[in-house]
């Protein structure tokens, strides 16, 4: 006999990670590449990154799109890794992605460039980690 299923506890349905993950990623996708056509306007200047050794340069959009879409995969397995190992894989999910984001979010201000472009990084940090979470997060049975 199988004990009944609690609010906290959510049976993962995995046939429906990967295309979860392809749709947060491809939202998360398409709104940070909108932040990034647009935040040069708004902030006066280029949104600029730097890489270890090198000067500054402008974020190119294949890394916004990578750093979408990557991602979002990488939380799929994740969250199949934590419905093979837990009971409540969706709650214990949603509590890493926000301590991951919340820790993102300072990475940005490593970089030598305007608060408007970091505000700007940190604001797309937001936005796919927004986007593959709550995607993922639907991948209930």
């Amino acid at each position: 006999m199988t004990a009944p299923t609690t609010a906290f506890q959510a049976r993962l349905e995995n046939r429906r990670l990967l295309p979860l993950a392809a749709a947060g990623g491809a939202i998360g996708t398409v709104f940070n590449l909108a932040i990034a056509l647009i935040a040069p306007a708004l902030i006066g200047g280029a949104v600029q990154i730097s890489r270890p050794s090198s000067p500054l340069e402008d974020l190119p959009l294949i890394a916004v799109i990578a750093a979408s879409i990557i991602p979002a995969f990488v939380a799929a397995a994740v969250l199949w890794l934590l419905g093979r190992l837990t009971k409540a894989p969706i709650q214990i999910f949603q509590i890493i992605a926000v301590v991951i984001t919340v820790l993102s979010l300072f990475s940005p201000f490593g970089i030598p460039t305007t608060l408007g472009a970091q505000l700007t990084l940190c604001l797309m940090h937001i936005v796919a980690a927004a986007s593959i979470t709550l995607a993922l997060s639907r991948a209930k049975a």
